[in-house]
């Protein structure tokens, strides 16, 4: 919970303060350029608003994911994020943002950006509509039956959700379709470091049970070279690929190999995948994410212009 509040405040918080810097910047070279170029300006604001957002979340949500599945992990969440920089070490959060950057930040441009120009259109437009409509229910020759229904509309025109509704569901498709390709990275990233992951706790098991009943290491045999390995473990054959020479500078020169797979791992998996495997289940996505852009942004709306008034 406390990751999303910082997240949203930063994010939300964030971009109306940059969008207030810019465009009402005492430079007069920066106010004129973000009066503009609008729309370059609003995109920017929440690309930057984004990235900050997201180094806040982060830590959290990771520790959170680590608590959730592991009770023993930490007894609170400032303890678990002390465990989480001490095991993965700086190195394992920066290179964990990429494959986030990628779905949150062209979300946040999209999501943003859009509804700020979208909703003031649609403000003007409803404004204008409940004009024509006053008039055709205060012009006398009107019947009394077609005047009171004129006055209901222009009445509904008024109303702040006739402008957040619709600019809120075209940000909701713009945000989802641009995000979409980042969606599926990072569930596919993540889904192979789960597999890793599970390789290193089945191997760090077979050495255990080597131990107990005194067998060689199954990490021990050989020098790392031999594509399968099996090793008898009371009774059983567990199996494994690659195994990793126990000499400290293979294991380092296999963790060095490992963060440069990671570097790269957006944009080799991204080339894999090609356009249809990024947008695979788009529709499924924007049918889930619509409901919830709409009500953040509505939500959002009100609340900005509460604290602005």
């Amino acid at each position: 919970m406390l990751g999303f509040l910082l997240h949203g405040a930063f994010k939300y918080g964030g971009f109306e303060f940059l969008k207030q810097a810019f465009l009402e910047s005492d430079n007069a070279e920066i106010a004129t350029f973000g009066h503009d170029h609008r729309l370059l300006t609003l995109l920017v604001a929440a690309a930057l608003a984004e990235t900050v957002a997201t180094v806040a979340l982060l830590p959290l949500e990771q520790t959170r994911i680590k608590m959730v599945s592991d009770e023993s992990y930490a007894d609170n969440v400032f303890d678990a994020i002390q465990r989480l920089f001490r095991e993965d070490g700086f190195d394992g959060f920066v290179n964990s943002l990429p494959p986030i950057y990628a779905k949150m930040i062209p979300f946040s441009m999209c999501q943003l950006a859009t509804y700020d120009v979208a909703v003031g259109a649609s403000r003007e437009t409803a404004a204008a509509l409940a004009v024509a409509v006053s008039a055709v229910a205060a012009d006398d020759n009107t019947s009394a039956a077609v005047a009171e229904m004129a006055s209901l509309v222009s009445e509904a025109l008024s109303s702040p959700f006739v402008a957040q509704v619709p600019a809120s569901f075209l940000a909701a498709t713009l945000a989802s379709l641009a995000s979409q390709p980042g969606d599926t990275l990072m569930s596919v990233i993540n889904e192979g470091e789960k597999k890793e992951t599970s390789f290193r706790e089945t191997r760090k098991d077979a050495d255990a049970r080597a131990s107990e009943t005194g067998v060689e290491s199954a990490s021990a045999f050989g020098d790392g070279s031999e594509d399968v390995l099996e090793a008898s473990l009371g009774g059983s054959v567990v199996t494994l690929e690659k195994p990793r020479s126990v000499d400290k500078k293979s294991e380092s020169n296999d963790e060095t190999e490992k963060k440069k797979r990671r570097r790269a791992g957006v944009a080799e998996t991204a080339a894999r995948l090609g356009f249809d495997g990024l947008y695979a289940g788009w529709q499924e996505r924007l049918a889930h994410v619509a409901a919830v852009i709409v009500i953040q942004l509505v939500v959002y709306d009100d609340i900005k212009h509460a604290l602005i008034r």
